[in-house]
């Protein structure tokens, strides 16, 4: 309410019969504006005194097209959340994180993308050209001081340090006993009764271990046998 018309935000776009399209300019003197059966004089320059839904017709030579117009009351304060939480130093804004409100006379409220074309956002009284692709260089807290239409509103944004590289741990632990219950024994036979030589080697190994001295007289036995 109050605001005039941004022009260069009527999108005007005329269709001929050979389906070729054409955008004419919101001032062009060919095309005219209409509220309820009259004709508004200087649409790029109107100015609404009165906070409504209008429905405008608007003409272009011998066509027509209907357009609406939201006309809200006066603003009169806005606020800013960021409900992202902490950001990491080197990350970015999320900006659908990001939620501005305005309030306007009267107590109705309206919620404005953080892109807004109509927002700028200053911090320590410099301007972020570019908030949503903005990186802190820096940890600590930040005022951050967001205007839209003449109005503005402080929040507070807390950055901490690097973002922490993800880790992962695994440990595990387990048991295992077994208690034999036999000693596997294997014999071998040669063709003359005798036993052959892999035969040898296991019993040699073996009894060697458990019977100790005693061993001695049965390796030495075998061996005399095979030999003779």
């Amino acid at each position: 309410e109050g605001e005039k018309i941004q022009g260069d935000k009527i999108l005007i776009t005329a269709t001929y019969s050979d389906d070729s399209t054409a955008t004419i300019s919101a001032d062009n003197e060919n095309v005219s504006y209409w509220v309820d059966g009259k004709p508004i004089q200087d649409p790029i320059n109107h100015v609404f005194d009165e906070a409504a839904t209008i429905n405008v017709t608007v003409k272009y030579g011998e066509k027509e097209a209907p357009m609406q117009l939201t006309v809200i009351p006066p603003i009169v304060n806005l606020t800013a959340t960021y409900i992202g939480g902490e950001i990491a130093k080197g990350e970015k804004i999320q900006g659908d994180k990001l939620q501005v409100t305005v309030i306007c006379e009267g107590g109705s409220t309206f919620t404005i993308a953080a892109d807004d074309e109509n927002i700028s956002y200053w911090v320590d009284g410099k301007p972020i050209e570019d908030p949503i692709n903005y990186e802190f260089k820096e940890a600590g807290q930040f005022e951050v001081t967001v205007k839209y239409k003449g109005q503005e509103t402080v929040m507070t944004l807390t950055v901490v340090g690097d973002a922490p590289t993800p880790s992962a741990s695994a440990s595990a632990t387990s048991t295992a006993t077994a208690t034999p219950t036999a000693t596997p024994t294997a014999t071998a036979e040669t063709s003359d009764g005798g036993l052959s030589g892999g035969a040898i080697a296991g019993i040699v190994f073996i009894t060697v271990i458990v019977l100790g001295g005693v061993g001695f007289c049965i390796w030495y036995f075998i061996i005399s046998r095979k030999k003779s």
